[in-house]
């Protein structure tokens, strides 16, 4: 057996005492031989000295029941020899959660007495009970305890642990008062004590074996009624807690070291009730009564020992925690935190119960599939740090009160630090995982009801600064969740105190980020926190002059509660310690003289300026001015304004047109552009050029617009043509652009890759007259990129500016106002959706108006510069017009019939006002806008569900249409219904009705232009199968594979494409001859460096790896392709 261990044996050999360290019933006094194996020593015990041998192994997987019988053969045999002294006590200790096994003598004598066969020398287990009043159970247990279990045992039927539990739930608060008041009975034992077996951190077996020094031993009985029936029943996992009972029957005063604040262990009298408690938890069926269960204990640890908390509490509470109910698991986290609070001693067995087994439970639980579980470890997690530290410091105290003590009582001493280290390392593990979560509730949870700050007191000043306060730093940036922004200015005044004044530059630009904040309780929240900051006298001088700059207009704002806490934060500068009299005089009351009525002296009486205050901003004009855009342009307006009035020059002709706030911000008036003068600086052209305005009325404006409308119309329709070059792309709906160039066709070369979507985008939209791209996401993100960026020599990969809705899933997208803005149309739900304007200026979007509907919007369209049209699943197309001030702003609105199905695919066309609806049934319905009236409908012959439809570049009667399945596109005639031609791309028979295997991919994105060299022009397709298909409108033998797959690229399929005539259909169909499908890997195909796309860390691989969403075209120095896919990937080719 030594052989097998030469090769395991660990590199540090411990000395014996430290094996003798887990049994608290041995005392080590000298020791008398170790090896690398077996140890032997002298130790004291109640009946005496003995001698002690330890065999250790560190394999788990040796076995070692088979030694433990041959010792106790051997010992049987020679119990009745002469002068041969036989082992008294075998110990097997398993250390990697084995039962510990104690064979006493005392118990093999009353279990043999109570099975003899003969009558008269048979004691029965009632004798044996009375026999034992006194010394084995305690008193109460005879006057009221056996006879309440005597309702377990006999009732019929019998209970079941469901039903035990929640009787004992009923009665266990008059148990407790029954059993805590009881008094003690004379025959008690005096000196009762509980020996429990340690767990170490190691996991090591071993065999120890006592010999006695002195006498034999009397045969007495076992404290068997310590432990109850449940050891058999504790969980596998948890076993290594717990314990066994061993009396002194003599009542020896036999010196005990027991390593607690007190030299003696006080008796648990409710050490029966957790006995029975915990012997149901495991046959329990129903959360509610595990949760009963969880209660009870709890109610129980009020009044037990703490032996009685770590042996036999814990384990079941930490078994509970991995139950199957996420209920269980969240009230067992409280549970346990409740359960390790009423520990006030730690025995010495115990000092490691934090790193070497709570914690290694939650680092399982941090990352629960369910968030009240999260939550509840959040709530938690900082008092059981607090906790664990307790436990940490008084093992400290236990080692230094050890220190001074004989060798056979010192304890092995623990390096301090590097235990605290340990401990911090798992709790940061924790709470970096929790900080971190998906949930906003759990991270607001860590930080609330003071956790942060013990979080702090436990990490201390580094960790807190480098750690801590940069996670919640990010709490922030979620705009969704305001209330965890609110939580972070209620306990960031904690984390700054403990830090101190050098966190006053970190802290300040967070209280003015949460000054601008959009909510107002939010605002008042961070003034509460500035206020509380100042007290504390943690922020600088340089600091409070900035964050007052910045917050003195609150002083105006309508709500009165931000007015309040303004007031407040102006009276706690007064008694700041870094502004002295002079600061306040020089410095703040002039910054706040603006907006008080009357000066004032007395800064700290809050009262004072409340009085003093100018009346506040009125609510409708503050919301409007907030919604403005060039705010510092109307500000400065104003300003000239109202000097223009108070002092104007003589000689000077000033004309001032009276316009109210809500005009100014909201009508679409003709003023003349502000621009300096030439002349001399103190000459009045400041004043005429930035106030003569010439105001028309607005009939008048709008009949300029509309007779510039249709004479453009009829210059278009005198060509022929619908799509006429010579009118302005501002003026009109969507017109085609001035690209693609003649002979334009795509040559397929990646020229951008760009990945900052985090979800697939849904939609994007060219910006006619710029090199603009607009892309929507799912995760209602629309970004704006700039395609001239993405060539020359200084490359930009990122985008120009990105806004985030907020307001559900992006579905549908197009050019407004001018092409200065974009209309957006969210989904949010089945019932709800939103329709948002989102002007674009230089470097950021803005929201400038919504409208939330009760309806889920499905696309959206455009039909002339200030209408916007959006379709709803429930059959109704509205068109708003973005000039009406009402509630309403409705200027027209259609019901389709929902029998024909819900509305998927629109398209409007503004020169020939029509617009057209696709269903989810293959439903078509054309609306004459000037009529309001439908002039014809058509279906799909198979009932497919319309994916999309755009305009025809060259026949302003015809449609352009994707289908579901068979990456069907045709083309139809809205005055016949006919369906003209097909460009059909799957394996399945043209016109089929199901797609068959492999041909169930749809095209998701479409775009069609006319260029001088095409008449009819071209068509560009990208669907699910993560292809580009180019087909010719005019010429089909000029179609294409323009994109493969990304996961194809290196080896195309090779296509072909036929054209049939099939029931009077033009029908293209593209035909694969080889298709092989391989590992995606960088190109290898040679190409110029022109051609290529800029090196980067890794070689992007051209083609898309997920469905292509959409695609359009873009003006650069070039024209150019744009793609996006579901994967949130937009890829530029030329």
């Amino acid at each position: 057996m030594g052989n097998q261990l030469v090769g395991i044996a660990p590199s540090q050999i411990f000395p014996v005492e430290h094996y003798l360290s887990e049994l608290t019933d041995l005392q080590f006094d000298v020791n008398l031989g170790s090896t690398r194996f077996l140890k032997v020593a002298r130790a004291k015990s109640q009946e005496g000295l003995v001698v002690v041998k330890v065999f250790a192994i560190h394999d788990p997987t040796l076995p070692l029941l088979t030694y433990k019988q041959t010792i106790d053969n051997i010992r049987n045999k020679l119990g009745d020899t002469v002068n041969c002294l036989a082992f008294q006590k075998t110990i097997l200790s398993d250390k990697a959660g084995q039962t510990s096994i104690l064979f006493y003598f005392r118990v093999r004598a009353l279990i043999s007495s109570m099975i003899q066969k003969i009558p008269a020398k048979r004691v029965s287990a009632e004798n044996s009970l009375n026999n034992e009043r006194g010394r084995l159970f305690p008193e109460y247990f005879y006057t009221f305890l056996q006879s309440y279990m005597l309702i377990f045992s006999t009732h019929d039927p019998i209970l079941s642990p469901d039903e035990k539990i929640e009787r004992l739930k009923k009665d266990i608060h008059n148990i407790i008062n029954i059993v805590t008041t009881k008094p003690p009975d004379n025959n008690e034992p005096s000196d009762p004590q509980t020996v429990s077996p340690a767990t170490e951190p190691q996991d090591t077996k071993l065999i120890s074996t006592t010999d006695n020094m002195d006498t034999q031993p009397e045969i007495t009985t076992l404290d068997v009624a310590a432990h109850g029936n449940d050891s058999s029943d504790k969980p596998e996992d948890v076993t290594g807690h717990s314990k066994t009972s061993q009396p002194n029957p003599n009542g020896s005063n036999t010196k005990k070291v027991t390593f607690t604040t007190s030299s003696q262990t006080k008796e648990d009298p409710l050490i029966l009730i957790t006995s029975l408690v915990t012997s149901c938890i495991r046959g329990l069926h129903f959360p509610s009564s595990k949760q009963s269960a969880l209660s009870i204990l709890v109610d129980i640890s009020r009044v037990s020992s703490c032996e009685t908390i770590l042996d036999r509490t814990l384990p079941y509470v930490v078994y509970l925690m991995n139950d199957t109910s996420s209920r269980v698991r969240a009230d067992a986290i409280h549970t346990l935190t409740t359960c390790l609070q009423g520990v006030t001693e730690v025995p010495v067995n115990n000092t490691h119960v934090f790193p070497e087994y709570v914690l290694p439970c939650l680092s399982n639980i941090v990352t629960d599939e369910s968030v009240i579980v999260r939550t509840a470890l959040a709530q938690n997690i900082a008092t059981l740090a607090e906790t664990g530290l307790k436990f940490l410091e008084y093992t400290q105290l236990l080692c230094s009160l050890s220190s001074t003590a004989t060798p056979a009582t010192a304890q092995p001493k623990h390096s301090y630090e590097n235990e605290l280290a340990t401990l911090h390392e798992m709790i940061q593990s924790i709470v970096s995982v929790l900080l971190t979560d998906s949930q906003s509730v759990v991270k607001q949870t860590l930080i609330e009801n003071d956790a942060i700050t013990k979080l702090c007191l436990f990490f201390g000043k580094q960790k807190t600064n480098d750690y801590l306060f940069s996670h919640m730093i990010t709490f922030l940036n979620d705009k969704q969740n305001a209330q965890l922004r609110a939580s972070f200015f209620d306990n960031i005044v904690g984390v700054a105190a403990y830090i101190g004044i050098h966190s006053s530059s970190m802290i300040t630009p967070l209280l003015l980020q949460g000054i601008v904040d959009e909510e107002e309780f939010i605002v008042r929240k961070a003034l509460n926190a500035l206020t509380a900051l100042t007290q504390l006298h943690l922020l600088d001088k340089s600091c409070l002059y900035e964050l007052l700059s910045a917050t003195c207009a609150l002083l105006l704002h309508p709500n009165l509660w931000i007015r309040h806490s303004m007031v407040s934060f102006l009276s706690s500068l007064s008694s700041c310690k870094h502004l002295n009299p002079v600061d306040i005089q020089c410095k703040i009351l002039p910054l706040i003289k603006p907006y008080i009525k009357y000066s004032i002296i007395q800064l700290d009486k809050p009262v004072i300026l409340l009085n003093a205050l100018k009346p506040p901003l009125p609510r409708h004009i503050y919301a409007t001015a907030i919604k403005y855009i060039s705010y510092d342009l109307f500000l400065y307006s104003l300003l000239q304004r109202y000097q223009a009035r108070v002092t104007p020059k003589p000689g000077n002709i000033t004309i001032i047109v009276s316009m109210s706030i809500n005009t100014m911000l909201c009508s679409d008036t003709s003023t003349s552009e502000l621009s300096t003068s030439n002349g001399d600086p103190n000459a009045n052209s400041v004043q005429e050029r930035s106030y003569i305005q010439y105001h028309y009325a607005p009939c008048k404006l709008e009949l300029r617009k509309l007779i510039s409308r249709h004479q453009e119309l009829h210059s278009a329709h005198a060509k022929g043509r619908s799509d006429s070059t010579g009118v302005e792309p501002s003026s009109l709906s969507p017109s085609p652009s001035p690209f693609p160039p003649p002979k334009w066709r795509l040559c397929s070369i990646l020229v951008a890759h760009l990945h900052e979507h985090r979800t697939g985008v849904t939609r994007m939209t060219n910006i006619p007259a710029s090199s603009l791209i607009a892309s929507a996401s799912w995760d209602s993100t629309i970004k704006l990129w700039d395609l001239a960026k993405l060539e020359g020599k200084n490359v930009a990969n990122r985008s120009k500016c990105s806004l985030n809705t907020q307001a559900g899933v992006i579905n549908a997208m197009t050019v407004c106002d001018q092409n200065r803005s974009l209309a957006v149309s969210n989904a949010q739900s089945s019932s709800r959706g939103q329709i948002s304007i989102v002007r674009i200026d230089q470097s950021k979007m803005n929201i400038i108006t919504s409208r939330n509907l009760t309806e889920c919007p499905s696309d959206l369209g455009r039909f002339d510069n200030n209408v916007v049209v959006y379709s709803c699943l429930t059959g109704q197309i509205c068109g708003w017009d973005l000039r009406m001030s009402s509630n309403n702003g409705i200027a027209w609105k259609f019901d389709n019939d929902l029998k024909k199905g819900a509305i998927f695919a629109m398209h409007v066309d503004g020169r020939q006002y029509q617009l057209v609806a696709g269903t989810s049934l293959g439903s078509f319905t054309c609306w004459d806008i000037r009529f309001r009236l439908p002039v014809s409908s058509f279906s799909h012959p198979h009932n497919l569900r319309v994916r999309r439809i755009i305009g025809h570049p060259s026949a302003s009667s015809c449609i352009i249409t994707s289908m579901q399945g068979n990456n069907e596109v045709s083309v139809w005639n809205l005055e016949s219904g006919v369906r003209l031609s097909t460009f059909w791309s799957a394996p399945s028979p043209p016109l089929s009705a199901s797609p068959s295997q492999g041909g169930g991919h749809s095209v998701c994105g479409l775009y069609a232009a006319a260029t001088s060299s095409r008449r009819n022009g071209f068509l560009l397709a990208g669907g699910t199968d993560q292809r580009v298909r180019y087909w010719g409108l005019d010429n089909p033998n000029e179609s294409y594979l323009a994109i493969p797959s990304g996961f194809e690229y290196n080896s195309p399929p090779t296509l072909t494409y036929e054209y049939n005539l099939i029931d009077g259909i033009k029908t293209a169909q593209e035909i694969s001859i080889r298709s092989e499908v391989r590992t995606p890997v960088p190109p290898t195909r040679s190409t110029t460096n022109e051609d290529s796309p800029r090196a980067g860390p890794e070689p992007v691989v051209p083609g898309h790896f997920d469905m292509v969403t959409d695609l359009t075209l873009g003006q650069a120095s070039q024209c150019l392709m744009v793609t996006a896919s579901n994967d949130g990937v937009i890829k530029v080719w030329k």
